[in-house]
């Protein structure tokens, strides 16, 4: 519940003010906390809101989500707070006036209360969805060894690779996926719009068409009269196949599977996620967080079902006393490159900077695939709208050529 103040500062001035609170005694610690003296503490009687204030459904706070980027601005600002030795309560009333998204300041200002209550930043942080384990791990070793200003510190720059590298693969997608969407459109427009016309022009003259423009314009009555219903039926398939990857395990995992083994894509796959499992992997075990579990959680970020599975599945052999290169090397997914180099960290005791050292590593050869991508996509379109294009041109030639010898017909 919110409660509203009236106190006086280290100053001697009077300062009104609002704070979430469990109850009455919890409203007093925290304004004690800020070096004031409370006057009055009462419940908060909140104004009517304009109506475009008002949301319809106010979800619950640690139901909420963050996005990547709101992440490495949190994660940044309370490195800088904390590294300049600003205590923790001070930066979160810091990040809670500076905070312009309102759902965000709700997170805060429940995490402000936890910590007041006697709760660590990481116990708190791990009742909110916003939060993956990941971050709540290394904040708890950050809490534990006395780093937490450095474990923000990682956090940024993990999520600050992890977009950049999300971004040159969606960059190498997105000129392809252009040539997909303008060779379908000009099918489209060819077919129904321009081809018609010539069959009209035909029937006035009662003659046949050619074999070749007869076949698109059968594809264009089809169209006209189906077009919706395929559309439509394309739709759902997708609806439910996503539906199905989503709620059935293996169903999903059968696909990511599949990916795979396609040419130049499956690469970019393997060497994608090798990347994010090596930098998670190597951001825990820096900060301080037990290997096996370091492992799991890095396993559980990586985007590709199959390999997720796997990677966790190799995790029992490695409780049960097991290498992780011994694990991972029977899942025939890794490189022999990167099991050998986990091998050398293991037996070094070097394992942070290995999985480091691969994670740089596996970036750069992920920059790599996905030049090699776009560089085998773009071809294959250009060339297949060429031949679409060839093929329209020569549907609408023919008849041309033919109509002198239907006129004198």
């Amino acid at each position: 519940m919110k409660m509203e103040y009236v106190a006086v500062d280290s100053a001697g001035k009077k300062v009104k003010g609002v704070v979430d609170a469990e109850n009455e005694s919890n409203a007093i610690y925290y304004i004690r906390s800020q070096d004031m003296s409370p006057l009055v503490v009462r419940p908060y009687k909140e104004k009517a809101k304009h109506f475009w204030e008002i949301e319809i459904m106010e979800p619950d706070v640690h139901k909420l989500k963050m996005k990547k980027k709101d992440m490495i601005r949190f994660s940044e600002k309370m490195a800088i707070m904390l590294k300049a030795g600003v205590s923790l309560s001070m930066a979160m009333d810091v990040l809670i006036d500076s905070e312009k998204n309102r759902r965000y300041r709700k997170i805060y200002r429940t995490i402000q209360m936890d910590l007041f209550a006697g709760a660590s930043l990481a116990d708190s942080m791990r009742t909110f969805d916003a939060f993956p384990e990941m971050i709540v791990n290394m904040v708890a070793s950050g809490e534990k060894n006395g780093k937490l200003d450095w474990a923000f510190t990682r956090i940024a720059e993990m999520y600050e690779k992890e977009m950049a590298l999300n971004g040159k693969i969606i960059s190498a997608f997105s000129y392809p996926a252009f040539l997909a969407v303008l060779l379908v459109v000009l099918f489209v427009v060819m077919t129904v719009v321009v081809l018609p016309k010539f069959s009209t022009m035909y029937e006035n003259f009662d003659a046949e068409l050619p074999a070749l423009t007869q076949a698109l314009l059968n594809a264009s009555n089809f169209l006209k009269s189906y077009g919706l219903y395929l559309f439509g039926g394309l739709l759902v398939l997708g609806l439910l196949l996503f539906v199905l990857a989503k709620s059935i395990k293996g169903f999903g995992r059968s696909f990511s599977r599949m990916a795979l083994k396609l040419p130049a894509y499956g690469r970019l796959t393997v060497v994608s996620n090798t990347s994010s499992f090596s930098r998670v992997a190597a951001a825990l075990l820096q900060s301080g967080v037990e290997v096996v579990e370091s492992v799991k959680v890095a396993a559980s970020v990586v985007k590709n079902k199959y390999i997720r599975h796997s990677v966790e599945r190799a995790l029992g052999e490695v409780e049960q006393g097991s290498t992780i290169n011994l694990a991972l090397s029977k899942l025939h997914i890794f490189d022999p490159l990167f099991i050998s180099m986990v091998q050398i960290g293991e037996e070094s005791s070097m394992l942070p900077e290995t999985f480091q050292k691969m994670a740089d590593m596996y970036e750069e050869d992920s920059n790599e695939a996905s030049r090699k991508l776009t560089s085998l996509l773009e071809p294959i379109m250009t060339l297949a709208i060429g031949l679409m294009i060839a093929l329209m041109v020569v549907a609408i030639i023919l008849p041309m050529f033919n109509m002198y010898s239907v006129i004198l017909g």
